[in-house]
């Protein structure tokens, strides 16, 4: 029985593995750090534009401290993916920013690849 429990509990642990990899937002992966997602935010309210001290504040985001060509400098960075930060600003808009006429421009490049870009926009 010990031994049938054991094999049930390991198989398990593996699908949950198998599973999380292949799952966009990467969670609760093994390897939650396959990515690196630099990333830039721009998010106006009524039509005025936050700082980004501000859209730190607003979403709980961390910057990070990153060496680049000889000189540290302050960026957004996302080990997991980037889907993690559009389910934190989809969440916050639908909810405490329901009421604010809000608009949010991510451009991000993932592994250092080609600079992509996703809004977010209020409901009309």
């Amino acid at each position: 029985m010990k031994l049938l429990f054991g094999v049930l509990m390991l198989s398990l642990q593996l699908l949950m593995i198998v599973c999380a990899r292949f799952d966009i937002p990467k969670y609760f992966c093994w390897a939650p750090h396959d990515q690196q997602c630099i990333y830039h935010l721009s998010v106006t309210i009524d039509g005025k534009p936050l700082t980004s001290k501000q859209i730190n504040e607003r979403y709980h985001l961390n910057t990070w401290r990153y060496w680049n060509n000889g000189a540290y400098k302050w960026v957004n960075l996302e080990s997991r993916s980037i889907k993690n930060v559009k389910n934190i600003i989809r969440q916050y808009e639908a909810t405490y920013g329901n009421n604010d006429r809000t608009k949010v421009v991510l451009s991000y490049r993932i592994n250092g690849g080609q600079e992509q870009t996703w809004q977010w926009q209020p409901q009309q």
